[in-house]
C-alpha cells in the first residue's frame, strides 16, 4: 500500500509537471510578433475610393432661420424639403380667420371713433353757437354769470372732447371773443384754458 501512495504522488507531481510545462511553452509562443507579409501590385492609375464612418453633425455653411411676424395654424406647405426658393416664393400660408377677424374689428374701431369725432364736431357747433348766443346776452346783462358760466362750461366740454387735437386748434379760444371793455373787469376765463390749442 505504501507503493500505491508514493505512485501516486509521483503521478500527481508529474502531471502538475506537464501542466505547467505546457502553459510555459504556450506563453513563450504567444508573445512572439506576428509575422505581417507585404503586398505587392503592379503600379496601375486607377481611382482610390475610401469609406469612412464617422459619428458626427452635418452643418450648413449658411444657415436662414425662417419665422413668421404672426402665429397661427399652417394650412398650405407648398414647398418640399431641400427645394430650391427664390426671393417671393409661397414658402408657407397660415390660417387667416383670427387675423381676419382682427382685422374687421379694427376696422369697425377706427369707424366708430370717425363717428364719435362727427358727433363731438357737432356738439361743438352747438355749443359755440350757444356760447356766441349768450355772450351777446351775457354782455348786455340779459343772462346771469352763473347761466354763462355753464354756457362757457359747456363750451369748453364739447372743445375738449374732440378725439383728434388736430381739429381743436381751429375753433378759437373762449376768451378771445370780443368781450365789451365796461363790464366786467375780471377776465372772463381763467388763462389756462388759452393752452387747449394744440
Amino acid at each position: 500500500m505504501a507503493s500505491s501512495k508514493k505512485r501516486r504522488k509521483t503521478l500527481i507531481f508529474a502531471l502538475i509537471g506537464i501542466v505547467l510545462a505546457a502553459l510555459t511553452v504556450g506563453a513563450i509562443f504567444k508573445k512572439r510578433e506576428v509575422v505581417i507579409t507585404d503586398q505587392t501590385e503592379k503600379v496601375v492609375r486607377k481611382s482610390l475610393t475610401e469609406i469612412v464612418v464617422a459619428n458626427g453633425k452635418v452643418q450648413p455653411v449658411l444657415q436662414v432661420k425662417i419665422s413668421p411676424e404672426v402665429s397661427g395654424e399652417i394650412i398650405e406647405l407648398p414647398v418640399k424639403e431641400g427645394q430650391l426658393i427664390k426671393k417671393g416664393d409661397l414658402i408657407l400660408k397660415i390660417k387667416p380667420d383670427f387675423y381676419l377677424a382682427n382685422r374687421n374689428q379694427a376696422d369697425a374701431s377706427y369707424k366708430s371713433s370717425l363717428a364719435s369725432q362727427s358727433t363731438a364736431e357737432a356738439n361743438l357747433r352747438k355749443a359755440e353757437a350757444e356760447f356766441r348766443r349768450n355772450n351777446g346776452l351775457f354782455n348786455t346783462r340779459l343772462i346771469s354769470e352763473s347761466a354763462f358760466d355753464e354756457v362757457k362750461a359747456a363750451f369748453d366740454v364739447a372743445k375738449a372732447s374732440l378725439p383728434i387735437p388736430g381739429i381743436r386748434s381751429k375753433w378759437p379760444a373762449p376768451h378771445s371773443i370780443a368781450r365789451s371793455n365796461n363790464w366786467p373787469k375780471r377776465p372772463l376765463f381763467p388763462r389756462s384754458t388759452a393752452l387747449l390749442a394744440s
